[in-house]
């Protein structure tokens, strides 16, 4: 196995009435792989990450490999952008044009998501 991205509705069970509650997810990756996520890490402690509800853990998927990553910035926000697998991609044009797609799409919308925001690839 080279990585895992997972989504919340396939690896963890809710319940109906606690959906308004926050949650934290406690990730062990193997070896010397890494963990990216929209969510907010829980200070002081590794791999932990937390949900403010359900709904926003829903929305978080989880990338767990030993991934290549960079970062830029749209409309002041900070953008990270991973990547999992090897290939012959430059992973600064990759950012570079997809920074091109983030503008357009805040010159359509008006404004950005206010979450951290992961591009996964």
């Amino acid at each position: 196995m080279t990585s895992t991205r997972f989504g919340i509705i396939r690896r963890f069970c809710f319940c109906s009435d606690q959906l308004k509650a926050s949650s934290t997810v406690t990730v062990a990756p193997y070896g010397d792989w890494k963990v990216a996520t929209g969510l907010p890490r829980v200070e002081g402690r590794d791999n932990s990450f937390k949900a403010e509800n359900f709904d926003v853990l829903y929305d978080s998927p989880f990338e767990v490999s030993n991934f290549k990553e960079i970062s830029f910035t749209v409309q002041g926000k900070p953008h990270r952008f991973v990547v999992t697998g090897d290939g012959n991609y430059d992973l600064k044009k990759m950012a570079a044009d997809t920074a091109k797609i983030v503008e357009e799409a805040y010159k359509i919308f008006g404004e950005l998501p206010s979450q951290r925001l992961h591009i996964y690839s």
